[in-house]
């Protein structure tokens, strides 16, 4: 058993418990203290890694450490599959009855709010009511340890989403679908239980193909008035919401809201998207809300009309024209599949043109005006016609009054403009209603009818003001303006009164920006940072109300809301909402919005681009331009240059998305200061630049390094993303790993096949008709390594330079020469392979010491093994190879143990052996200078490596990540690797300007010996996943975080 002990500089590892009381301990792995003392008492196998800040680290990962696959009983094999907003689902195998199943808990664990909580209860109640073929069924509900969980069949089809991979599919398969999704959707709502939040992602597939419907996290039943939809929280997908849910009209959510999604899904189906689709939420709402969906037809003429009809009718705006029940849909879709005449009908012809008029406002008002002059004509002539008789009017002004109480908001300012000319008949009716009145709509609206008569409304509507709806608040205000010497002080008042509320400070600010926009006060320090902060508050469905009324205040808001699109201490969604709102206040200054550009984060720069593309293309281009030429200084501190560099590369990728490249390209060849490099990488899918104009670079470039980034970059598209590339692309890519001979571009395409297009049978079958060797890589002839080749004799800098922010003593750079060509193993040993060796040696695979929650299957890294036994593979493997005898690095399996001797001139030997410290760190750099072979920013480190924060606590399969230059996997994290050299505290520091040499020791090698090692784990920390980080252990010890890869010297 072992415990876990610290030394005085605050270092942390694990040693083995003396039983017997011995005082002495090992020494601290990096720094060397022998002084220690134990933390823990007895703890199962863990790793021996030198650890910096270890408190600081655990508490930054301690929601993703409390949410590895937990140990429940009767649930074993658990492997996370999904992760969402509030919860975490696990692939595991319960044992009794035996199935697999898909095992769901709240997000925050045992320490989940009141909230999410509430959903997840909900979500296992909905589910227990539910008994249908196609929903996916709850098989239990339980508690583990204060955590709650509920598990369901396991589907492993995947989801509709994936499926579509944003392409249409066949009408009559889309119909079929739909017709069985209808049906259960039916079903839940005869249960009482509307899903509220249907979308392609909520579909999910059987391995054979059969449709069933999850996530029923927001569902409620009929009737129900959430607490948290009473918020205004906005629930479920933009794109899929019906326009009652998407304006927040509580008590019309019923059974046509899933009828209304159910139509969106089956729109993306035939065409490929969903009805509406903007760059930020906001936008899609207002789509949703206000404009109709663009008939199928025009987007996929081939498509037939009655399927057409069958969507369009689910989308229509009134809950009242759609289908009347989801049942109704799945008859009318049988009827469609039979060919028989369905129920729905089209759209009247003058219903069409309304339709029409409302999506092109503009061109309608056009012909609306010249249809007026040439009515105005045609009844000009007719000049005996008489006035509208008394009673027509009083019937007029009727009509107008009722109108008026039933319109909504957006139809009030017209109607009551008609009104002026029927004040005589409708005053009377207004004011009579007006008394007898008791909802506030109806009183605001009758009041905003009197004002021009009444100025006695003035207070009634002010109170209105800070109640109303914020469509109704810009009617008001805009009334309300010619009396605003009423109103103004107690605005200001209210304005800046601190202990005033946020909302009734923020419309009072709203109408004094119409009021008094010029007024010095809004001028004061900070005033626009305290309007951003109340703005990013509100619920997304009302900021856009806010941003209009507030617009002829911009310039007092425009700068604090770029800095809170800067602020990287905001959140996602706070960010993003900082640029819809600059781009609303600044929709006539699109270059105040491009210069924000690389500052954005992800997806949030990638809307900001869809938004300038439209406005303002050639302006873009050129302020991104100037970014890319702007000198940048290599000499600056290490936070500075990773702000530099992404925002170079976000500059870079929009040029190339923006259709000039030609500046850009060059950026993806090889440097020793790869950060720009690598963040274009990342980039170009965030970006959703065409992966096609990736394709055709790749297929023109010569240059080595830029066609490894390239491959990289494809990497980062999921496989529905790169379809647009073609069917042929796998194939192609295939030929590449087989036929290329840079070991980087082997490995690059090895990725994107694995992890893409999930070809590893093919990628086995092709790697039986390799040749030995391909020149920059080849295989050995047993059990599967492929090895990078690595040309020498060179020199380079072993060590970490001052310039990095951590670094440890024992990193002292120092330059040295690997006098030999080498190659190394692309990636780690795995379980699999070294089964192989201990089964031919006759030997207990009982004999690995391993922790099982630490391992990652057949396809991990091995771990828990010592440096002697990795020594006995590589000796095994070169028999296995056929390598002659005196060509072997180590002796004999049986010597390779405490007090082996190696002999001399064993480094130019052929044999496999491990690398030496010399030729990891060379092989691991890959040119780079910079901390990690990608550069600096932790915030890729996860792209890269497998550690503390995104290893689960566990190994990941090898060739997870993305690979290095030289294309090796995993040279940083998942396990820290042993190498060949002895420990020593520093390099060698020879005078002059000579390199020492790489050269073999070959003293006996003892079982105290210390052996170098290095890498990272996945347990460590983000300052101890560095290229040049070094630790040490010895040679007869083992870690779960400790394995290996081979090496061998090429002649």
């Amino acid at each position: 058993m072992n415990t876990v002990l610290t030394c005085s500089k605050g270092h942390r590892w694990e040693a083995p418990i003396v039983k017997d009381g011995a005082s002495a301990t090992p020494p601290c792995p990096l720094c060397g203290e022998t002084s220690a003392i134990s933390l823990l008492g007895e703890l199962p196998p863990a790793p021996p890694l030198p650890v910096q800040d270890v408190d600081k680290t655990l508490t930054q990962a301690a929601s993703e450490i409390e949410q590895a696959a937990p140990e429940i009983p009767g649930y074993v094999e658990m492997r996370e599959v999904a992760r969402g907003g509030m919860g975490v689902v696990f692939h595991a195998r319960q044992i009794l009855p035996p199935r697999e199943v898909a095992l769901k808990m709240v997000l925050g664990g045992a320490g989940a709010g009141p909230d999410e909580l509430a959903r997840f209860f909900k979500e296992a109640a909905a589910l227990a009511r539910l008994d249908h073929p196609h929903i996916v069924p709850i098989y239990e509900f339980g508690n583990h340890h204060g955590q709650p969980f509920f598990t369901q069949e396991f589907l492993s089809g995947g989801s509709l989403s994936a499926r579509l991979g944003g392409l249409p599919t066949r009408p009559e398969e889309a119909a079929g679908t739909m017709a069985t999704l209808a049906r259960a959707i039916h079903a839940a709502h005869q249960a009482g239980i509307i899903h509220r939040d249907l979308s392609p992602h909520n579909v999910l597939f059987t391995s054979t193909g059969i449709a069933k419907i999850t996530d029923f996290g927001l569902a409620k039943q009929l009737g129900e008035l959430s607490e948290q939809t009473q918020t205004g929280t906005i629930m479920g997908k933009p794109s899929y919401m019906a326009p009652e849910q998407a304006a927040g009209r509580l008590h019309d959510i019923g059974p046509a809201t899933d009828v209304y999604a159910l139509g969106a899904i089956l729109y993306e189906m035939l065409t490929g998207g969903p009805p509406f689709r903007a760059p930020s939420v906001v936008e899609t709402l207002d789509q949703v809300r206000h404009l109709d969906p663009v008939p199928p037809t025009k987007l996929q003429p081939r498509l037939p009309r009655n399927l057409e009809t069958i969507c369009l009718k689910c989308l229509r705006k009134d809950p009242a024209n759609r289908y009347g029940s989801a049942q109704e849909l799945a008859d009318d879709l049988d009827r469609y599949l039979r060919g028989e005449p369905i129920w729905a009908k089209p759209v009247p012809p003058w219903e069409r043109l309304w339709m029409w008029m409302r999506r092109r406002p503009a061109v309608a008002a056009v012909w609306g005006l010249l249809i007026t002059i040439a009515i105005a004509v045609v009844f000009g002539m007719r000049t005996h016609r008489a006035n509208l008789r008394e009673t027509e009017r009083a019937t007029r002004a009727s009509d107008l009054v009722q109108a008026i109480e039933a319109a909504d908001a957006a139809s009030l300012p017209r109607l009551l403009d008609d009104l002026q000319d029927y004040r005589a008949w409708a005053d009377p009716i207004l004011r009579e209603k007006s008394q007898t009145a008791t909802k506030p709509q109806d009183q605001i609206r009758f009041s905003l009818a009197l004002l021009p008569v009444d100025p006695g409304q003035v207070q009634s509507l002010r109170d209105h003001l800070w109640t109303c709806e914020p469509d109704e608040f810009l009617i008001i205000s805009k009334a309300l303006k010619e009396h605003q010497d009423q109103l103004t002080d107690g605005l200001w008042q209210t304005f800046e009164k601190p202990t005033e509320t946020r909302p009734r400070r923020l419309r009072a600010a709203c109408a004094l920006a119409l009021y008094q926009p010029d007024d010095p006060r809004w001028k004061r320090p900070k005033r626009g940072a305290e309007l951003v902060d109340w703005l990013l508050q509100e619920n997304q469905i009302r900021i856009g109300y806010w941003t209009q009324a507030l617009r002829p205040v911009r310039q007092s808001l425009t700068p604090a809301l770029a800095d809170a699109f800067r602020d990287v201490n905001r959140s996602s969604l706070d960010r993003s909402l900082a640029a819809d709102i600059l781009a609303e206040l600044d929709s006539d200054r699109p270059e105040t919005l491009a210069r924000l550009l690389p500052d954005g984060q992800g997806r949030q720069a990638s809307s900001l681009l869809s938004r300038l593309e439209k406005t303002d293309r050639p302006g873009t281009q050129r302020i991104m331009e100037a970014f890319l030429a702007a000198p940048w200084s290599r000499d600056a501190p290490e936070a500075e240059l990773n702000l530099q560099a992404a925002r170079r590369a976000k500059a870079a990728v929009a040029l190339v998305r923006l259709g000039s490249p030609e500046k850009v390209w060059p950026l993806l060849r090889s440097d020793a200061d790869p950060r720009v490099r690598a963040k274009m990488i990342h980039h170009f899918a965030v970006f959703d630049v065409d992966p096609r104009l990736l394709l055709a670079k790749l297929r023109a470039e010569t240059d080595l390094a830029t066609r490894r980034a390239l491959l990289i970059g494809l990497g980062g598209y999921d496989a529905g993303e790169i379809r647009p590339c073609g069917k042929a692309l796998p194939d192609e890519l295939l030929r590449l790993h087989r036929d290329d001979p840079d070991a980087g571009i082997h490995s690059a395409t090895e990725w994107i096949l694995r992890h893409r297009f999930r070809m590893e049978p093919e990628l086995v079958r092709e790697s039986r008709r390799k040749a030995a060797t391909q020149g920059g890589w080849f295989e050995s002839k047993y059990n599967g390594h492929v090895l990078s080749v690595i040309g020498g004799p060179v020199d380079f800098r072993i060590g970490s330079p001052e310039s990095e922010t951590v670094r440890y003593a024992t990193e002292q750079p120092s330059l040295v020469r690997i006098p030999r060509t080498f190659a190394i193993a692309t990636k780690e040993t795995t379980f699999a392979q070294f089964l192989r060796f201990l089964q031919e040696q006759k030997r207990d695979p009982k004999e690995l010491k391993y922790t099982p929650r630490h391992a990652a299957g057949p396809s991990g890294p091995i771990i828990a093994v010592t440096w002697f036994e990795a020594a006995q593979y590589c000796r095994w493997l070169s028999e296995k190879d056929h390598v002659p005898s005196q060509e072997m690095c180590y002796p004999p399996i049986d010597q390779i143990k405490p007090g082996m001797k190696l002999e001399p001139g064993f480094l130019g030997r052929a044999g496999y052996r491990l690398p030496t410290e010399a030729e990891w760190e060379y092989a691991c750099r890959a040119g780079a200078k910079t901390s990690r072979y990608y550069g600096s920013a932790e915030d890729l480190l996860g792209s890269y490596a497998r550690f503390v924060l995104n290893s689960r606590n566990h190994t990941w399969p090898v060739g997870s990540v993305f690979p290095n230059d030289h294309g090796l996997f995993d040279m940083l994290g998942n396990t820290i690797e042993w190498c060949q050299t002895p420990w020593r505290d520093r390099y060698p520091q020879p005078a002059g300007t000579e390199p020492w040499i790489d050269d073999e020791e070959i003293a006996p090698i003892e079982k105290s010996s210390l052996r170098v090692l290095r890498g990272g784990s996945f347990l460590a920390p983000e300052p101890d996943v560095r290229c040049a980080v070094r630790g040490r252990n010895q040679a007869s010890l083992y870690f779960d975080t400790v394995g290996f890869r081979i090496a061998r010297t090429i002649r």
